[in-house]
């Protein structure tokens, strides 16, 4: 793996990845500090890559599919695994050594997608649109994911295609979630609840 600066477009410390490739490749959603977590099947291994090479500073072994990262606290993803329909936050362990999962939402059916903004996560399943709290400050009670509120996307689609037409993706605007769905030509928009 070899990262690039944003700004300088000047070529970083390359990364070697030892064992399993990874399927996915996320970094903080804010900040100027360069870490990342490369994830797959055999699971999450998190860098950070101020110095050269890059280093390991955690891993955990765990199944991802989808990733999101955190708004606020940049060491902090969501994720899930194949089929799965449970939701894990994870993060690094205090003093940067390790990662640790730190909560979990169990949802109606497996997730597909997930994407986050600054204060909520969203989770796509093959129906719904689940919107759950990131708690990036306060943290999680009880180690769970409180769920705000679960939306059917699919109820008020037209009857044939569209109604069973696979997720293809997902993208957060700042008032609405958006979502599309494989060979059908719609794109559906669910509004955000309020804060």
């Amino acid at each position: 793996m070899t990262p690039v600066d944003q700004y300088g477009l000047r070529k970083l410390p390359t990364a070697p990845i030892p064992d399993e490739p990874a399927d996915s490749i996320d970094g903080a959603n804010r900040g100027r500090k360069i870490d990342y977590h490369l994830y797959g099947a055999s699971g999450i291994r998190y860098y950070e890559g101020f110095s050269s090479p890059p280093q390991q500073r955690g891993a955990l072994g765990m199944d991802v599919a989808v990733s999101a990262g955190d708004g606020a606290a940049d060491t902090r993803d969501y994720v899930a695994g194949h089929d799965s329909t449970t939701l894990y936050a994870v993060d690094s362990r205090r003093g940067g050594g390790g990662m640790e999962v730190l909560a979990s939402a169990q949802l109606p059916s497996p997730i597909r997608e997930l994407g986050t903004d600054d204060t909520r996560i969203y989770a796509a399943t093959d129906r719904e649109v689940a919107v759950l709290e990131t708690a990036s400050f306060t943290g999680f009670a009880d180690r769970k994911i409180p769920v705000i509120r679960v939306i059917n996307y699919r109820s008020r689609l037209p009857e044939g295609a569209a109604r069973s037409a696979a997720l293809s993706g997902m993208a957060i605007g700042p008032h609405r979630v958006y979502l599309t769905l494989a060979d059908a030509p719609y794109v559906i928009s669910v509004a955000k609840p309020h804060l």
